[in-house]
């Protein structure tokens, strides 16, 4: 299991380099509203659409924390829009890229909207790191 996650984090990496040496400067900057966020137009986003957002909001915390980020997500979602645990002892419900769960007040269409959730999960990020996470602990970032 411990190969497969290298693995898995030197393909994000690889990806990873290719979206920052690829994509254009990015001039808006996260604002800490989420409410603010008009919904996405792409109802099923790519994995490197998402990996772009995800770099463009953590990134301001620098390289190394977004590529924290994307591994976790990774680990957690499979970078997967409408990822969804059930499995909560709480009968809470983790929904999205970064399994945000529902004990936070969003609506589970709120939390399938790609930009949404990794927004929060930033405004998570800043608050409390990596705790939230499980697979924060799983990688070895806690």
């Amino acid at each position: 299991m411990k190969y497969l996650y290298i693995i898995l984090i030197s393909i994000i990496l690889a990806l990873l380099f290719r979206v920052i040496t690829t994509a254009p400067a990015e001039t808006e900057t996260f604002t800490g509203n989420v409410e603010a966020h008009t919904p996405t137009i792409t109802p099923t986003p790519s994995k490197n659409e998402v990996v772009k957002e995800i770099v463009r909001v953590f990134g301001r915390e620098g390289g190394d924390v977004a590529l924290e980020a994307v591994a976790i997500f990774t680990c957690e979602s499979n970078l997967k829009w409408n990822a969804r645990n059930d499995w909560n002892t709480n009968g809470s419900v983790d929904i999205g890229i970064a399994q945000i769960n529902s004990v936070h007040g969003f609506t589970e269409e709120e939390m399938k909207d790609y930009v949404k959730n990794i927004q929060y999960a930033y405004e998570l990020y800043t608050k409390q790191g990596w705790h939230p996470w499980t697979c924060a602990r799983t990688l070895g970032y806690l």
